[in-house]
């Protein structure tokens, strides 16, 4: 097995976005995960297997560890009665094992059809769409303890299966990486039609009959009119999980908006439908923001429309969140999982750049006070919300990754400057007045092309961005 370093992840993710994965490897075997834990324990550096790239956004300054490609193929299928037990390896494409498992006329994976990803990935997220969750066939995981490099098998139980989430997603599983899924399937089965979409498909005048084929047909045509084609946008599928309530609040939503669809859970609570709540309580069908947008079929979907970056996605995702917040009340969570962090590129972290963050500034000041540059920069935001303080506006643009700018002009009246550079490069640079005016560009960094900073060469208004990034703290 080879140790690669720096490869590119975007092209590795359906998202089509992410840096450099620090170290890369392909695991095509048990073998190969003790070879690559043993690697990353003695590099000390953190693991993070990937499978199809169908679940996760990878930061734009991508994974500073070991990205474990998983690539264990392999499937069985064993006769038990008037079941059949498929035993699945990690690295098989889902759709492909579900397309076999139809073939031979087994049921209880027929409503997956159509989503993209590994296999070992299914459990982790606990898949789920038209009605059926992937925990309902699994019977048990291989999984491969990275702590003491044995491999055993979990049951369905031991998975801690729940809506969109599992063991593995949890702290108490972190070590976990799934080798294996045996799933129990069903001989003879039942339509699992009930579901709205598929219901409605089923009852046309002229529907086919509810046949284990032509179920998978009926999903993946719902899907395709759904979802953005893969070969065209960048997306990881549904980006939010649906929000589960109890029934009092159900009640209370119902009072102000009577049409609000609901569905029962098993625990006896109730699932609301997120995609109805941001298309007709919030109207963010269609909401788009620079590169990347809600999709207007489906606004549960955050698509890449081109060269978004990450940064740019959680923005618009955390607007979406407190939109939904602030309409309803109800906190919503992110299904797909975000991957790596955004910190400052390796070449602006070195000893000449620590010094000139302490010394240029003073220059600067210099310069300034003898009349070179003493005025406010282009590109109005707004002003901070009556309701907001500036320590209140610090904390959360110190939680979206900005910190101070070292190398900038004080413009005049300014409170505090703060920056966030995105790949590599380039920056987003926020100025706090003590009017309470907010300006705010998107420019080179000082560091990667000082004359091109000076002169701005690159300074633009980025005026989606940040009405998205700082929602619910400016006014106009």
């Amino acid at each position: 097995m080879t140790i690669d370093e720096n490869i590119l992840l975007k092209h590795l993710t359906t998202f089509k976005i992410g840096g450099l994965a620090r170290y890369f490897c392909v695991a095509k075997s048990v073998a190969d995960l003790k070879e690559a834990t043993t690697f990353a324990k003695k590099a000390g550096v953190p693991i993070f297997v990937l499978g199809g790239g169908s679940n996760v956004l990878i930061s734009d300054e991508g994974f500073h560890g070991l990205v474990i490609k998983m690539a264990i193929q392999g499937v069985k299928f064993e006769d038990d009665g008037n079941y059949v037990r498929a035993i699945v390896s990690a690295g098989e494409s889902w759709d492909n094992f579900v397309s076999e498992a139809v073939k031979k006329g087994l049921w209880g994976v027929e409503n997956l059809s159509g989503i993209p990803g590994t296999v070992g990935g299914a459990p982790v997220q606990n898949i789920g769409a038209y009605g059926v969750d992937v925990s309902e066939t699994i019977e048990s995981v291989e999984i491969f303890d990275t702590d003491n490099l044995g491999t055993r098998n979990l049951s369905a139980d031991q998975c801690r299966f729940r809506y969109r989430d599992s063991l593995f997603k949890r702290p108490d599983g972190k070590d976990y990486i799934i080798t294996k899924v045996s799933f129990r399937l069903a001989k003879e089965g039942k339509p699992n039609i009930f579901y709205k979409d598929l219901n409605k498909y089923f009852t046309l005048p002229g529907a086919p009959k509810s046949s284990i084929e032509e179920i998978r047909k009926a999903v993946l045509k719902i899907r395709s009119a759904k979802f953005p084609p893969l070969d065209k946008f960048g997306t990881a599928g549904s980006f939010f999980k649906n929000p589960i309530v109890d029934n009092g609040i159900l009640e209370d939503l119902k009072k102000k908006f009577p049409e609000i669809p609901s569905f029962p859970t098993d625990d006896g609570l109730v699932k609301l439908p997120l995609a109805w709540i941001l298309d007709k309580v919030c109207g963010s069908r269609g909401l788009k923001m620079e590169h990347v947008g809600l999709y207007e079929r489906q606004p549960l979907v955050l698509v890449n429309f081109g060269e978004a970056s990450s940064h740019e996605v959680l923005v618009l995702a955390d607007k979406v969140a407190m939109d939904v917040r602030d309409k309803i009340g109800i906190k919503i969570e992110k299904e797909v999982r975000a991957i790596g962090e955004d910190r400052p590129p390796a070449k602006y972290r070195t000893g000449f750049w620590t010094l000139a963050y302490i010394y240029l500034p003073k220059i600067t000041a210099v310069i300034q006070f003898f009349g070179w540059h003493h005025f406010r920069q282009n590109y109005l935001i707004g002003f901070l919300k009556s309701n907001k303080s500036p320590e209140d506006l610090m904390r959360h643009l110190n939680s979206k990754g900005y910190s101070r700018a070292h190398l900038a002009w004080k413009d005049k009246g300014e409170v505090f400057s703060v920056r966030k550079i995105v790949r590599h490069d380039f920056q987003y640079h926020i100025r706090f007045f003590n009017d309470y005016e907010i300006r705010g560009h998107y420019e080179y960094t000082a560091e990667s092309h000082p004359i091109g900073h000076l002169c701005e060469a690159v300074f633009t208004d980025p005026k989606d961005y940040f009405d998205h990034l700082l929602y619910g703290y400016v006014e106009k």
